[in-house]
């Protein structure tokens, strides 16, 4: 799993669950499925690309918060049920959507982004909507490692439009009142998404039983309030001051 904000430890306390090493929204997900589930699971922290890799190649067993797509469905298990991609058994869902300079004519209409030159557009490295951009015709000639470099970027003049997830670039503008002033978000959304907790295809194959107790408490544990109460803390730390 990628990195994320750090949770206080009461949450853990709350729930019941041992402290971890590393304490984050991710990592209490993990554990509060795995206590549900009855399935013992280790979490492991990583940059995402390297979570991308890791289980691509063979060498981690899962990860937690992958958008399913046909070449990610070559080397993970999603959850499936009769035959579709079963939404019942997401963890979480999102959307990407453009933001561009604030004093800038750009228009997201009808699947086109239009604006007073042909733009130049960032994303984040490894994530799926650098494939859908470039599926639908879309040079990305930039990549970068995260939002905050994306959104730098465009302050700065050097892409003129980035397709970010709303759950990690809003929380920016929010806590940053000069940034929020120069950068906009446009409606609607570019991309929405589903995100689930997806296992390499031989691990999968070889622990069904397992798997499946872990994606059937999915439902009940999103509907949890230590789950809220994990998600909301979360939240308001990326909101900011």
């Amino acid at each position: 799993m990628a990195e994320s904000t750090a949770l206080p430890e009461r949450l853990w306390l709350e729930a019941g669950l041992p402290l971890p090493r590393v304490r984050q929204l991710d990592v209490m997900l993990t554990q509060l499925l795995a206590q549900r589930a009855g399935v013992a699971v280790e979490a492991e922290v990583l940059p995402w690309r390297r979570c991308l890799t890791e289980v691509r190649e063979g060498r981690m067993q899962g990860i937690l918060g992958l958008s399913y797509s046909l070449e990610r469905a070559q080397w993970a298990q999603f959850p499936m049920k009769g035959g579709q991609l079963d939404d019942q058994a997401r963890v979480w869902s999102d959307a990407y959507h453009w933001y561009v300079r604030a004093l800038e004519p750009w228009r997201w209409e009808a699947g086109l982004l239009k604006g007073p030159v042909e733009p130049r557009v960032a994303a984040v490295a490894g994530y799926s909507v650098v494939n859908h951009l470039q599926a639908e015709g879309v040079t990305v000639g930039t990549q970068v490692p995260g939002s905050p470099s994306a959104l730098r970027m465009l302050t700065l003049n050097r892409v003129d439009a980035a397709a970010l997830l709303r759950t990690e670039a809003d929380p920016l503008l929010r806590s940053e009142p000069d940034l929020a002033a120069r950068v906009v978000r446009l409606e609607p959304a570019l991309l929405e998404r589903s995100y689930h907790l997806a296992f390499a295809i031989p691990f999968a194959r070889a622990n069904g039983p397992r798997v499946s107790k872990l994606w059937a408490a999915l439902p009940q544990l999103r509907e949890s309030s230590a789950w809220k109460a994990a998600e909301a803390q979360a939240s308001s730390q990326r909101q900011g001051p």
